[in-house]
C-alpha cells in the first residue's frame, strides 16, 4: 500500500524534535475534511517545514485515493491511524485486540441512548464508534479486496448478526462481535505482521527466541 510506504518514509526522515505524526489533527480545523494547505501547515507545525514540503502532496494524494476518491479532502484521522499501525504492528503479534482498540481511539464518539446497542435500551451517554470507522480501522493493514473481506467483511457480518442496521456501535457490542468471530483478530494480526519492516521482523524473532529459552 502506498500509504504505508509514505508513512514509513516519514518515520525514518529526520523531523523536528518532539514532533509526532500522531498529533497533526490537533492543528487541523476539521480533521475529517482536510485539504492540502491545512495538511501542510499541520505537518510543518509538528514535524517541520522539510517534512511538510517533501511529503504533504504525496500523503494527501495517497489517502485521497484510499478514502475519498474524486474529492480534494481527506480524513486526516486515517493518516494518524496508519502511522499508529506502523508503530504498533510488532505488538499485534501478542496483543492484536489491544492494538486494534488503540487504533480506534481517534474515532471514538459519544452518543445518547436509547439504542439497541445499549444494555436494557436505557437512556444514557455511551462511548462508541461509527460502523464505517470500525471497519476501516480493522482493515488498516489489508492489501486488496480479499484481505478487506477477511477483516472488515467478517466483522461487519458479526456485528449485523448482533444488531442489524446499527450504524453507531457501542464498545460492548464491538467486543461481543469480536468474541463471536475470532477469525477477525486472527486475520488482523496476520495482516499487521505482514506489514513489519525487516528490522521489526528480526527484533520480533529475537524476542521470541529469548522467550523460548527462558
Amino acid at each position: 500500500m502506498e500509504e504505508w510506504k509514505i508513512i514509513r518514509s516519514i518515520i525514518n526522515f529526520p523531523f523536528k524534535e518532539g514532533g509526532s505524526l500522531a498529533n497533526i489533527c490537533h492543528h487541523l480545523p476539521d480533521p475529517i475534511n482536510t485539504d492540502v494547505p491545512n495538511l501542510k501547515l499541520a505537518l510543518s507545525f509538528e514535524l517541520g517545514a522539510d517534512v511538510a514540503n517533501r511529503y504533504c502532496l504525496q500523503l494527501h494524494r495517497a489517502f485521497q485515493d484510499a478514502s475519498s476518491k474524486g474529492s480534494v479532502l481527506v480524513d486526516a484521522r486515517k493518516i494518524v491511524t496508519t502511522y499508529r499501525a506502523a508503530i504498533l504492528a510488532p505488538s499485534a503479534f501478542h496483543n492484536d485486540q489491544r492494538v486494534y482498540m488503540k487504533l480506534l481511539q481517534d474515532f471514538t464518539i459519544q452518543y445518547d441512548g436509547p439504542s439497541s446497542t445499549v444494555p436494557n435500551n436505557s437512556d444514557t451517554t455511551c462511548n462508541g464508534w461509527i460502523l464505517a470507522d470500525i471497519l476501516n480501522v480493522v482493515a488498516v493493514a489489508a492489501v486488496g479486496d480479499h484481505d478487506v473481506q477477511c477483516t472488515a467483511g467478517l466483522l461487519n457480518e458479526s456485528i449485523q448478526r448482533l444488531a442489524s442496521g446499527e450504524t453507531t456501535i457501542a464498545v460492548s457490542l464491538l467486543l461481543e462481535a469480536l468474541e463471536r468471530c475470532p477469525g477477525v483478530m486472527q486475520n488482523f494480526r496476520s495482516q499487521m505482521i505482514s506489514r513489519l519492516t525487516s528490522s521489526q521482523h528480526l527484533k520480533l524473532l529475537a524476542g521470541e527466541e529469548v522467550s523460548c529459552q527462558n
